[in-house]
């Protein structure tokens, strides 16, 4: 089902899954280097984050962080992309906050640092992935779920509000 499904982006962008510049999710290590933006920060926005900036629930990171007085926000639901100053160094909006993103990356207990992101596709397409890595925090979650580093798991076909994807294009030069 997951791969029927992610047929889809390349569907919409006018092209067969076969052919070159096709459509697909991110890596885990896609998801994270475009999240960081050239930073090794926390957030996406740097070191620390305000509910102005991205969608967490900002009633529970009050209690996480014991301080009820911090005035931050708990809107209960995802904002529209032009909503909030959520864009990084690069321009890539709410990658910390508002949905939890899935990434092609098949779930591991640990972050595996494969040597290069080739090795990180080829994981990804391998057989028998039950469940894929979720990046990015949601607007449910406290503030530290949010954190670029973070890595959550979830169904390949588990649909929610709190849930969102993002794609990428593969580009082949011509030599």
């Amino acid at each position: 089902m997951f791969h029927t499904q992610m047929q889809w982006p390349t569907r919409i962008g006018g092209m067969e899954a076969s052919e070159k510049n096709s459509y697909r999710l991110p890596t885990e290590a896609e998801w994270e280097y475009a999240a960081r933006s050239g930073t090794m920060t926390a957030f996406a926005h740097g070191d620390e984050i305000t509910t102005e900036q991205a969608n967490f629930n900002g009633k529970a990171t009050q209690i996480m962080l014991g301080d009820p007085n911090l005035g931050l926000v708990h809107r209960g639901k995802p904002v529209p992309v032009n909503q909030l100053e959520a864009e990084n160094l690069w321009g890539l909006r709410h990658m910390s906050g508002n949905v939890s993103e899935h990434t092609l990356s098949c779930w591991t207990n640990t972050y595996e640092g494969w040597d290069s992101s080739s090795a990180y596709l080829k994981m990804s397409l391998l057989p028998n992935c039950e469940l894929r890595v979720i990046r990015g925090g949601a607007y449910w979650a406290a503030m530290d779920f949010s954190r670029v580093a973070f890595r959550g798991r979830g169904a390949e076909n588990a649909r929610s509000t709190a849930f969102g994807f993002r794609v990428v294009r593969d580009l082949f030069l011509n030599n």
